[in-house]
């Protein structure tokens, strides 16, 4: 879907329906949802029962093997709950409500990006 296109700020375009559909094949996440409009880099919120957000982010990126560069995972933080039609973060249809949940996490979206990043590797220069 056209609108759900994310650009980052360098100006990729990131569809961010298919690197979610290729971090959910790793049975460790239950629900994912790409974030990063605006932002130099992408970032995940992720339903799962792993609470080492580290190893999540390796995950995440295991997955992302097969595209762009800039595709990659670099905040992510993990939400507890999951996302259902009652509670108004997916359509009957199943799809996430991408406004809603950005809305509902923003909080924790902004201090995702607040911290630096944590699925990177370290390296000096």
């Amino acid at each position: 879907r056209v609108k759900e296109i994310i650009v980052l700020s360098n100006g990729e375009k990131v569809p961010p329906t298919d690197a979610e559909q290729a971090i959910l094949r790793d049975a460790t996440f239950e629900q994912v949802m790409v974030v990063g409009e605006g932002r130099p880099k992408l970032g995940l919120l992720a339903v799962s029962k792993i609470t080492n957000t580290k190893e999540l982010c390796e995950r995440a990126n295991a997955q992302l093997h097969d595209f762009p560069g800039y595709v990659r995972i670099s905040r992510l933080t993990r939400i507890s709950d999951l996302w259902t039609v009652d509670n108004g973060l997916l359509t009957p249809t199943m799809k996430l409500k991408r406004r809603e949940i950005e809305k509902r996490f923003a909080r924790e979206i902004e201090a995702m990006y607040a911290s630096p990043d944590l699925c990177q590797p370290k390296n000096n220069g």
